[in-house]
């Protein structure tokens, strides 16, 4: 029954909408909507759940959203925040790092490209830093590491080689000396080019045909 009254009624007024449902003393009762609840027995209007909140038909409460999930005003269900997603089709969990959700809902994590890196929880990839790299996937700026033609500590301070030097991994290696008989002539190569037959052998760590 939608309504009830006190042993003893001898009117249809003193019939009165249980909690969760809404109406005139003595009518019919109207169950409260999704994203609304009525704690109160009588003709009380139902009142909407407030964000973060959340409440299924003929509620008499509303419900606080489970951690990693928001809703908004007069909502019927939570939705996982970015940087979360549904685990075990139940509850939400962060996103794993190396990967990213941008948007509410129960869309899937996805995986950061190259180039780019992401902790737990993330919104977003963020940018290996300049003249570094990473594989898809990562989850952490450590796994930036410099290019081919740089040196340095991997995640930071990636400088290119001089010339006269080379490197042709990627990684925190030193650069090396073109060996005699090569030379470069630019800054950040990843090889060494070979002299002319016509020119004698150059010296270690040329940097140019005059040498």
């Amino acid at each position: 029954f939608m309504s009830s009254s006190e042993a003893g009624s001898e009117s249809s007024l003193q019939c009165k909408c249980r909690v969760g449902y809404t109406g005139p003393d003595g009518n019919d009762c109207e169950t409260c909507a999704g994203g609304k609840f009525k704690a109160s027995v009588g003709a009380g209007k139902c009142e909407v759940c407030t964000q973060g909140t959340y409440a299924a038909v003929a509620s008499t409460s509303c419900t606080t959203c489970p951690d990693g999930s928001h809703s908004e005003a007069n909502s019927i269900e939570c939705k996982c925040n970015a940087g979360a997603t549904l685990s075990d089709g139940a509850a939400c969990a962060h996103c794993s790092g190396g990967t990213y959700k941008n948007a509410r809902g129960s869309a899937e994590c996805l995986s950061c490209p190259v180039g780019t890196y992401a902790m737990t929880a993330a919104t977003a990839c963020s940018l290996c830093p300049p003249n570094s790299n990473s594989e898809a996937s990562s989850n952490s700026v450590l796994k930036c590491r410099c290019n081919s033609g740089f040196t340095g500590p991997d995640s930071s301070g990636c400088t290119s080689c001089s010339r006269g030097k080379f490197k042709s991994s990627q990684g925190s290696g030193s650069c090396l000396m073109c060996p005699q008989g090569t030379y470069t002539a630019k800054n950040a190569t990843t090889s060494c080019q070979t002299c002319p037959d016509l020119f004698p052998a150059s010296p270690e760590g040329s940097t140019s045909l005059a040498e």
